[in-house]
């Protein structure tokens, strides 16, 4: 009996095992709920954040494509100054004021693509017809040379040759060449003064290749064009 009541006071003094702690268990882990939250929020920041992503990107090329287009119209006024004030082509029987540039060293091709080109093409851009094909043949015949076109970006599909007009047909205005919406829905546009504008269209057809010549005689975008590329000259 002695032997029992000392094991049993034993038994009441020794110490109470401890329980596991947090480091004994472990590390904590997600359950499948939390990691598919985390799955949501990311994609959802993402669906929120890339379209500003492209936007900016977009925004860098519209300025690189106007620094092209601007440093083009400086290597043609370079030119002319050369030679008497001819716009580049008339004077070298090309009539392409881009042959003419590149034929006597001004400027090299790379000046002419746009870094938001959709195909591989040796040119975006195309120079007003009545710059060197229709019209004016000398720096000095453009009256209004800040409300002139000289260079527009064309859209890839419609490039043919290296010029780009549109015209009052039998039922109004109409596209003969198509004018490109790379930009944001808008297209760079350099000017007989050196300037470089970027435009925004307002129409949802303008820049939609469907077919040449297209008659589209209530686009706003068309008649602005249209007003920009022959303002009256000296004949």
């Amino acid at each position: 009996m002695q032997s029992s009541l000392m094991r049993e006071t034993a038994r009441h003094h020794a110490p109470a095992a401890s329980a596991p702690n947090a480091a004994a268990r472990g590390p904590a882990r997600f359950t499948l709920i939390e990691l598919l939250v985390v799955v949501a929020i990311i994609a959802i920041l993402a669906a929120l954040l890339l379209p500003a992503l492209r936007s900016a990107r977009e925004r860098a090329r519209i300025i690189e494509c106007q620094n092209r287009m601007r440093n083009f119209t400086t290597f043609s006024f370079l030119y002319a100054d050369d030679f008497q004030d001819w716009w580049p082509g008339w004077d070298q029987s090309c009539f392409s004021p881009f042959e003419a540039l590149n034929r006597t060293g001004y400027a090299s091709p790379g000046l002419w693509v746009c870094p938001s080109r959709r195909t591989v093409r040796n040119r975006s851009y195309s120079a007003n017809a009545y710059i060197c094909y229709r019209g004016w043949r000398l720096v000095t015949q453009v009256e209004q040379p800040s409300d002139t076109l000289y260079e527009v970006e064309e859209d890839e599909t419609s490039i043919d040759n290296e010029h780009f007009a549109v015209r009052t047909a039998a039922g109004g205005l109409e596209w003969w060449n198509i004018i490109a919406n790379r930009h944001l829905h808008g297209a760079n546009m350099s000017f007989c003064d050196g300037h470089v504008e970027y435009w925004k269209w307002r129409d949802r057809r303008t820049g939609i290749f469907i077919v040449y010549n297209l008659l589209e005689p209530d686009n706003p975008d068309l008649d602005r064009i249209n007003r920009a590329q022959c303002p009256p000259f000296v004949p």
